[in-house]
C-alpha cells in the first residue's frame, strides 16, 4: 500500500524509497546543448564512429560502463550492456510499447503518402496493425500451415545445387552462394505472403525483375543503415545516400503494389489457395485498416524477410562449416529423424532438438539487430537511475550475447549450451526482441532457416573456403565477404 502510495506522489516507474541519481548523473561523452555529442565523432574530431555501429557500442561499454548516456542533437539516449537493467526496461512495455523509429523510412512514408507501417508505428495505430497481423503470422498453427509451400522452395534450391554438380564429380565450388539464399528468401516470402511464384531459385524460369527487386532491397537496408547512423543531412538535402535509398524503395513498393492487386483480384474471384495476404485482406474491415495499410504491411514483411533471413542462413553455413564436429553430429540427428525424406513435417520439425540449438547458438554469435530500443513513456528507474520520459532505451544485445560475464567461451560456438536453455538469462540474447514488439516474423522466419538447413545438410556436407568474414551495418548486420563454400555429396 505504501509503495502504491509512492508510486503515486512522484510518478515513478520501478520506483523505491531510496534516493535515486539523476540523468544527468548517467556517465557518457561530453555533450553540449544542440549538438549533443555530435563532436565525438570521427568527422568532427572525435574518436566515435556510429557506421561501425557494434564498434561503437563496444568501445561506449568500456569507456563508461554498463549504463551510458549518449545524446545526439535533440535525441537522448541511454546504452544498457546489463541483462537486468534490460529486464527493468521490459517491465515498463505495457499494451502499447514505444521503440525508436527509423526516421529515413519515415520520411519516405511522408513523402509517398503511406501511412506508418508496423514496424514504424506507435501507440494505437501500432496495436491495430498487430492485432490484425498477430493471427496469421504469429500463431503456430497458422505457421505451420504453410509448410507444404516452404518444402517446394526448399527442394527448388536442391535442384539448382544438383544442376551444377557435373555427373562425374560428388563436389563442387559454389562462390557467392550468399547471393542464392536472398533469391531464395524472396520466394519463401513471396510464396506464403502473395502466393505468387517468382521462380527466384530457379534460373530457367525466373522472372525478369526478380534480381532487381532482390538488389533493391539490400540497396534499401544497405542505405537506410547509413542514413540512421549518420548526421541527418538527408532531412533537409537529398544526398546520394537518400536518392538511392528512395529510388530502391520506389521500386519496392511498386512491385509489392502489383503483386496486391493481382492477389485481390483472385480473392474477389474466389481462385487461389489462402495466403497471408489473403487473410489481411479479408480481415482488415474488422480491424478499422484500408487496403493501404495491407500494402504497407506486406511490404513490410517482404524487405525484412529477405535479407535478415538470408543473413541467417549465410552465419549457420559459416558456423557449421568451420566446425566439422558439430556439422556431423547435426548431420546424424537429421538423418536419424527424417531420413531420406523430401518432404519435412511438423513432427520432424518437433524432434529436431540439436537443429534448434544450433540455430538460437548461431543467432547469439551473429544477431542481425545489433541492438533493440524502447522510448521511456514515464519516468522511469532504471538501475540506480531516474532516466526522464522520452529518452530512448537502447539494449546493447550484441555486447551482451558474447560477454564472458553471461557465457562461458563466449566467442566459441557451442550449440550444446542451449540444451541448457533454462540456465540462460533470457535478456541476454535478443535476436528478435522481447516481450510485445518481438519481431513477428519470427516463427515463419525460424520455420524457413530450419527446413534450409535440414535440405542442405541431407545431401552436402559444407566447407567454407576464404578469410574470415567481418561485418558491415545497415539496418541488418551482415558479413562483409561473400559465402564461399565447397559442398560434397554425402
Amino acid at each position: 500500500m505504501i509503495k502504491k502510495v509512492c508510486q503515486q506522489v512522484f510518478k515513478v516507474n520501478n520506483s523505491t524509497p531510496n534516493a535515486l541519481k539523476s540523468y544527468a548523473d548517467i556517465p557518457g561523452p561530453r555533450s553540449v546543448p544542440l549538438l549533443g555529442s555530435l563532436f565525438s565523432l570521427k568527422g568532427f574530431g572525435g574518436e566515435y564512429n556510429l557506421l561501425e555501429f557494434r564498434d561503437f557500442q563496444d568501445i561506449l561499454q568500456s569507456h563508461y560502463g554498463n549504463i551510458v548516456k549518449w545524446e545526439l542533437f535533440n535525441q537522448k539516449n541511454v546504452y544498457l550492456y546489463d541483462p537486468d537493467l534490460i529486464r527493468q526496461a521490459f517491465k515498463t512495455d505495457g499494451n502499447t510499447p514505444h521503440r525508436s523509429l527509423l526516421f529515413p523510412i519515415l520520411k519516405l512514408h511522408k513523402k509517398l503518402g503511406i501511412k506508418s507501417t508496423l514496424s514504424n508505428s506507435q501507440g494505437e495505430r501500432w496495436r491495430k496493425l498487430r492485432s490484425l497481423s498477430n493471427p496469421c503470422m504469429a500463431r503456430p498453427q497458422a505457421i505451420l500451415s504453410y509448410l507444404p509451400n516452404q518444402n517446394q522452395v526448399a527442394n527448388e534450391l536442391i535442384d539448382l545445387i544438383e544442376q551444377k554438380f557435373h555427373t562425374t564429380s560428388n563436389s563442387i565450388t559454389y562462390h557467392k552462394f550468399d547471393q542464392i539464399l536472398r533469391l531464395l528468401a524472396l520466394e519463401y516470402v513471396s510464396e506464403i505472403a502473395f502466393d505468387k511464384r517468382l521462380y527466384c531459385v530457379d534460373e530457367k524460369k525466373r522472372l525478369a525483375d526478380v534480381d532487381q527487386l532482390v538488389t533493391c532491397i539490400n540497396t534499401f537496408f544497405i542505405q537506410a543503415g547509413r542514413l540512421l547512423f549518420s548526421p541527418p543531412v538527408w532531412k533537409y538535402y537529398p544526398t546520394k545516400d537518400w536518392v538511392e535509398f528512395e529510388q530502391a524503395s520506389r521500386y519496392i513498393y511498386k512491385k509489392t503494389g502489383e503483386y496486391i492487386h493481382n492477389a485481390y483480384e483472385d480473392l474477389s474471384n474466389n481462385h487461389g489457395k489462402q495466403t497471408i495476404l489473403k487473410e489481411f485482406l479479408v480481415r482488415k474491415d474488422k480491424h478499422g485498416m484500408s487496403t493501404d495499410d495491407v500494402v504497407g504491411l506486406m511490404t513490410d514483411f517482404l524487405m525484412a524477410g529477405v535479407d535478415t533471413t538470408a543473413t541467417a542462413i549465410h552465419y549457420l553455413l559459416y558456423d557449421l562449416s568451420t566446425n566439422p564436429a558439430i556439422q556431423d553430429k547435426l548431420y546424424q540427428e537429421i538423418n536419424q529423424v527424417v531420413g531420406n525424406s523430401g518432404e519435412i513435417t511438423e513432427d520432424h520439425l518437433n524432434k529436431l532438438k540439436y537443429l534448434k540449438c544450433v540455430v538460437k547458438e548461431s543467432l547469439r554469435l551473429h544477431s542481425s539487430v545489433p541492438a533493440n530500443s524502447r522510448i521511456l513513456t514515464e519516468d522511469t528507474q532504471i538501475g540506480d537511475y531516474l532516466i526522464p520520459k522520452g529518452v530512448v532505451l537502447v539494449f546493447c544485445n550484441s555486447f551482451i550475447s558474447k560477454s564472458e560475464k553471461y557465457f562461458k567461451n563466449a566467442t566459441s560456438f557451442n550449440p550444446d549450451r542451449w540444451i541448457h536453455e533454462k540456465e540462460i538469462n533470457p535478456y541476454a540474447v535478443l535476436s528478435f526482441g522481447f516481450g510485445a514488439r518481438m519481431c513477428i516474423g519470427r516463427r515463419i522466419a525460424e520455420q524457413e532457416i530450419y527446413l534450409t538447413m535440414i535440405k542442405l545438410m541431407q545431401k552436402y556436407r559444407v566447407e567454407y573456403i576464404g578469410e574470415k568474414p567481418g561485418l558491415k551495418i545497415g539496418l541488418v548486420a551482415a558479413p562483409n565477404r561473400p559465402l564461399d563454400l565447397n559442398l560434397h555429396r554425402r
